[in-house]
């Protein structure tokens, strides 16, 4: 792990509940759209701990591991969220939760890895709080090339063999990393993804 911010941390939980006019946000098949986020606040930024949307009735869930926050939050959805909808529809799925492999939001990789602490403490508790219940998911790695950064890919995959997870992924770069969900089209067959 990267060294750890110092100074005043809150943690807070915000939802979306409902049918709400979120503009061009919201998909106008998903009028039942529920949503959450956890951020934790520091004197260094903000980093956003895990994101929920939840649509349908039987909820299957897809947690997909991406590289950090952007801009979607309780209220509003990024380029990645929406994505994943898609992807979500293709496999049958209604239930997504986003996690990270770094929590700092930035909406630049290059701003996330410039910055001294683009993790902040908690997240391992995060991923044992989702994976250390019996709940049948669908674990997709998807964070793209600048996984690498401070080896936090292979952090990420010790932990989920920890977990007793095999994580899938949309397909492989050339350097052994997940593909990122915005560079696939929508509901690509999913494959073993083992790591770089």
């Amino acid at each position: 792990m990267a060294p750890q911010p110092s100074g005043t941390s809150r943690a807070f939980s915000t939802a979306g509940r409902g049918k709400v006019n979120y503009g061009n946000n919201v998909p106008k098949d998903r009028p039942s759209l529920r949503r959450d986020a956890t951020f934790i606040r520091t004197d260094q930024g903000t980093y956003r701990m895990r994101l929920d949307r939840e649509w349908g009735t039987y909820q299957r869930l897809l947690v997909c591991i991406g590289l950090n926050p952007s801009t979607a939050g309780a209220t509003e959805d990024d380029a990645t969220i929406r994505a994943m909808y898609g992807h979500c529809d293709a496999w049958d799925l209604e239930r997504l939760v986003m996690i990270n492999l770094f929590t700092l939001v930035a909406t630049d990789p290059d701003e996330m890895k410039a910055h001294p602490y683009p993790e902040v403490a908690g997240s391992i508790e995060v991923w044992q709080k989702l994976f250390g219940r019996p709940e049948p998911m669908t674990v997709v790695a998807a964070w793209g090339r600048h996984g690498t950064h401070q080896d936090q890919d292979l952090k990420a995959m010790r932990w989920l063999r920890y977990f007793g997870i095999a994580p899938l992924c949309l397909g492989i770069n050339k350097d052994g990393t997940p593909l990122h969900p915005l560079y696939v089209k929508r509901g690509v067959p999913l494959l073993p993804y083992d790591g770089r």
